[in-house]
């Protein structure tokens, strides 16, 4: 890894990140909190040196760091057919990603078949949120835990919220989805209330946390009905409504729901 640095011009003064592999030749790396885009690419290209001797990355961990998107379609140019096997993926607070159209492309075409994706308060485009969601549609089969607070998710429509929402009812394995510190508005809220009393739901952690605000009673009612739907998510044990506005109506549904559901 320090020779690919010092190729790119990096200074190869060891920083505290891990990496570690088991018998099985399965690899955790974790490089949160001091990647430069230098040091990204060196990183690509031993991933890529670690596949070709027989191994594998199985966790990567990149958050905190000033990934740019440009510098992130070249470290997946470089390594991505090497991450076949790729089971965690963490990007969160990557203040200069926009877009992560690369790492979507890659899901959309099965490259990637991600269990965990982490991207929260990575500061994403709302097209760029749509692609996503269409991109883990298009492998749902795959994706178990799914963590996207704080992107700007419904800040300028509900479109990609709603594909999103769709995703708790189409992804038979999505266990855990964090989608608190958005804006989910009316329609998504909707949307994710569907997907909830569609029965075909898996999910057992949901975050809504800091997303419904309320100005008057009748900008509730979706509240409400989504209040109403948590009787149908059988499988759910832990929800965060924190610093969600609540009404009188959506106090009293979600009552009724908590009496009568089996495990939350």
């Amino acid at each position: 890894f320090w020779q690919n640095c010092l190729k790119h011009g990096e200074v190869a003064t060891a920083p505290q990140f891990l990496w570690t592999a088991s018998h099985t030749g399965a690899t955790t790396v974790d490089m949160s909190n001091q990647l430069t885009n230098g040091r990204l690419r060196a990183l690509g290209e031993t991933i890529a040196s670690v596949d070709r001797a027989g191994g594998f990355v199985e966790h990567l961990f990149l958050a905190h760091n000033t990934i740019t998107d440009e510098a992130l379609g070249d470290f997946l140019q470089t390594c991505g057919k090497h991450l076949g096997k790729l089971r965690s993926l963490d990007l969160e607070a990557n203040s200069n990603l926009r877009t992560v159209s690369a790492m979507a492309d890659r899901m959309r075409a099965r490259m990637l078949p991600l269990r965990y994706l982490n991207v929260s308060y990575t500061p994403l485009h709302d097209s760029a949120l749509y692609d996503l969601a269409e991109s883990l549609r298009s492998c749902c089969g795959v994706i178990a835990d799914l963590r996207i607070s704080g992107t700007g998710l419904g800040r300028f429509g509900q479109k990609a919220c709603t594909h999103f929402a769709s995703l708790v009812s189409e992804c038979p394995n999505l266990t855990r989805l964090d989608i608190g510190d958005n804006f989910l508005r009316k329609e998504g809220l909707g949307s994710l209330s569907a997907a909830l009393a569609s029965g075909a739901c898996a999910l057992s952690h949901l975050s809504i946390a800091g997303n419904v605000r309320l100005v008057s009673e009748e900008d509730n009612h979706p509240f409400a009905l989504f209040c109403e739907s948590l009787q149908s998510a059988a499988s759910l044990t832990h929800l965060d409504i924190s610093r969600c506005s609540v009404g009188q109506e959506s106090a009293l549904c979600l009552e009724v729901s908590l009496r009568g559901h089996r495990s939350l």
